[in-house]
């Protein structure tokens, strides 16, 4: 059996070369013993003799890349904190941040066995925009978010000013 892992090298062996160990087994019901020609033919028990008898294949198990993921995350911290305006520079540098760590999860997403590309993304998608706006609200050229104004405090007293209840937090 040839084992994958970080120090031993990857081989390629031909592929009628069969790795798996066999052992015989006996039929209880038939009386005759199933030898290594008979595997995957029948299976002693379930189908009559003669019968084919489908294998069952296990699915490989599909990782999220990391990096993706964490580029997701950064890119809409970046946004979030763009949109609340008076954070808009650090969501211009978290939004450049998330883009650049969504581009290499992008590139760790194709390697073989890792998912995550629509992660990836979604993540450039979100860091782009948190800095496009960030960039704006900052010049002064987008009306809202603005860099000088704090929109989540106005919001707040929006709120309870129509909802009295929500000045108890």
């Amino acid at each position: 059996m040839v084992r994958h892992g970080i120090l031993q090298g990857r081989r390629s062996r031909p592929a009628d070369e069969d790795t798996t160990q066999f052992e015989p087994v006996e039929d209880m019901r038939n009386g005759r013993v199933i030898t290594e020609d008979d595997r995957g033919a029948t299976w002693p028990g379930t189908a009559s003799p003669g019968e084919a008898v489908p294998i069952e294949v296990r699915p490989a198990r599909v990782r999220v890349s990391l990096v993706a993921t964490l580029g997701l995350i950064i890119s809409v911290v970046a946004l979030c904190a763009t949109l609340t305006g008076l954070l808009a520079p650090e969501g211009l540098a978290l939004g450049v941040l998330g883009f650049l760590v969504s581009v290499g999860g992008l590139v760790a997403a194709g390697r073989p066995g890792v998912a995550g590309h629509t992660v990836a993304t979604l993540g450039i998608l979100y860091g782009l925009a948190a800095a496009a706006l960030a960039g704006l609200a900052m010049t002064g050229d987008f009306t809202w978010p603005n860099s000088k104004t704090n929109y989540v405090s106005e919001w707040h007293d929006w709120l309870v000013a129509h909802w009295s209840w929500l000045s108890r937090w």
